[in-house]
């Protein structure tokens, strides 16, 4: 199949989700003298220990873990499989030519499939590939591709508290430091 030049250069793209990303990467047996937890039991008002068998969400850590292992699947994914994605901690932005159809799609679930990787397929998350797709809390707008443009832009949702911020600042005539904080 042979594609124009205007085919090749019209990209759609959408978001892969690792699910509960960080409960998928287990701590090795040598290393579990260092998952041990101090939990406060208040029924008993007395210290309970607890041994996580995966990696602690939110522990340093596992930050560094989590993200030296998803970058690897990132890399084999695009090395051995072509798949044209990035990865931001569990989140996979994937982009393709949408002559191309579901394959892209495919083969990077089948890719994390075949390795023991479980990613969402709930209908909000496991969206099909489209022209604008959302993407680390924004909006990634494939529509000029072709004209090779790509537009990052704010989701509607943030757009709207934007407005609602900005109205608020400007009826009380002053930008207080809480109100700045909400317009980063």
């Amino acid at each position: 199949h042979t594609l124009t030049i205007e085919q090749a250069k019209t990209l759609t793209g959408r978001t892969l989700d690792l699910e509960a990303a960080y409960k998928q990467l287990l701590v090795a047996g040598a290393s579990r003298w260092a998952s041990v937890l101090v939990v406060r039991d208040t029924d008993s008002d007395s210290d309970k220990l607890f041994v996580s068998e995966v990696l602690p969400f939110g522990a340093t850590s596992s930050v560094y873990a989590f993200n030296r292992v998803s970058r690897a699947l990132q890399k084999i994914g695009i090395k051995l499989f072509g798949v044209i994605w990035s990865n931001f901690f569990d989140d996979y932005p994937q982009v393709d030519i949408a002559a191309s159809g579901e394959g892209a799609k495919l083969v990077a679930e089948q890719f994390l499939s075949l390795l023991g990787w479980k990613f969402s397929t709930k209908s909000n998350k496991r969206l099909e590939f489209a022209r604008e797709f959302e993407v680390l809390g924004a909006v990634l707008d494939l529509t000029k591709s072709h004209e090779g443009k790509v537009i990052v832009k704010n989701k509607p949702s943030r757009l709207k508290d934007l407005s609602t911020t900005v109205s608020e600042i400007v009826a009380a005539g002053v930008l207080t430091p809480a109100a700045a904080t909400k317009l980063r």
